[in-house]
């Protein structure tokens, strides 16, 4: 398995990439030849994965800010053979999305909302991320989302799903198994479609 910069990966991150992390992308429909967008990527905790389940017919598109994390998963990806599965996009925290209109099959949007909202007191900013994230995924194309820190933010969950019902359809929501800054947790996804 791969490592981080020559030390062992965390042992949650080596049972995430032995198997659970494309277990879990299947079960919110990833599937082989998609598309994926992971919004917000880090190190690849779910790059990785999505691109072991989309495989050499279909693309995940990793962007972050943080330049040095989107390096480390361009390393890591190299290292298990998926580097010409996962495409890094370095920014520098704008909310525009550097792809084309329907390019997309999948986007995940996992614990980077409290991040975009920060203290800004208005849901503005995540309004502007969700018209891009419209604009790049395909008709019936899935939006799955999981943030623990929403709280955090000064708003909650409802405001949130309500904002991302005004372009998508809301699918449920499931409890899993999931990967939350290098350590397994117990998460609640919520899943989303666009219809149009």
């Amino acid at each position: 398995m791969a490592e981080r910069r020559g030390c062992p990966l965390p042992k949650d991150v080596e049972e995430w990439f032995s198997g659970l992390g494309e277990e879990f992308l299947r079960s919110i429909n990833v599937e082989a030849g998609h598309s994926v967008l992971d919004f917000g990527c880090r190190i690849g905790n779910y790059s990785v994965p999505a691109a072991r389940v989309v495989g050499f017919t279909g693309k995940v598109y990793a962007l972050d800010m943080n330049h040095e994390a989107v390096d480390e998963l361009v390393a890591r990806a190299n290292a298990l053979g998926l580097g010409n599965i996962i495409v890094p996009i370095k920014t520098r925290g704008e909310l525009i999305i550097d792809l084309p209109d329907k390019s997309v099959d999948v986007v995940l949007l996992y614990d980077v909302i409290h991040g975009i909202l920060g203290s800004a007191g208005t849901l503005d900013p995540f309004r502007q991320l969700l018209e891009e994230i419209h604009r790049v995924i395909r008709s019936r194309g899935i939006f799955s989302l999981f943030d623990k820190h929403i709280e955090e933010t000064g708003f909650n969950l409802g405001d949130i799903v309500r904002e991302i019902e005004n372009l998508f359809s809301y699918c449920g929501q499931s409890t899993a198994r999931l990967m939350h800054w290098d350590r397994l947790e117990e998460g609640t996804i919520h899943t989303f479609q666009k219809l149009a």
